[in-house]
């Protein structure tokens, strides 16, 4: 029987995983600007998974063996496409809010995001807190006035 397309993606994402030792990977609907209307060229979720509604998010973890393994989760308007598009065998259900994609640390210790270009504080020089931010623009207004 051949593997289908979206079944050789998963396992092929499973491998560089492990090979990464990383516990999961986190497909969002969404490119590296946060745009509403997202191109082609970032269609990532459908790439992966076949489902081409316009929010969604996959969770992949490195286990396959695990009961929920990889999932993707859509709100309401999309319960009968992702039916359609997503094979069942290969990827559980979740409707959002009922459950979330928002990873834990107790179910993905070391999980990646899709996202192609990420920052954390420390490779961006380490950005102020939001606090910081508020009290040096307040202080930044008391001077000009």
């Amino acid at each position: 029987m051949l593997m289908n397309t979206h079944e050789a993606r998963l396992n092929a994402l499973r491998k560089e995983l492990i090979r990464q030792g990383l516990d999961g990977f986190v497909v969002p609907l969404s490119d590296e600007h946060m745009s509403e209307y997202v191109g082609a060229y970032a269609q990532r979720l459908e790439w992966l998974t076949g489902f081409n509604g316009s929010t969604g998010t996959a969770v992949i973890l490195s286990d396959a063996a695990l009961e929920s393994a990889a999932a993707i989760f859509i709100d309401g308007r999309y319960t009968l496409q992702v039916r359609d598009q997503v094979d069942a065998r290969f990827y559980s259900y979740e409707d959002v809010p009922q459950t979330s994609p928002a990873p834990t640390p107790a179910c993905c210790g070391s999980a990646k995001s899709a996202m192609p270009r990420r920052t954390s504080s420390r490779s961006a020089g380490g950005l102020p807190s939001p606090g910081r931010a508020r009290r040096r623009d307040a202080r930044r207004a008391t001077r000009r006035a």
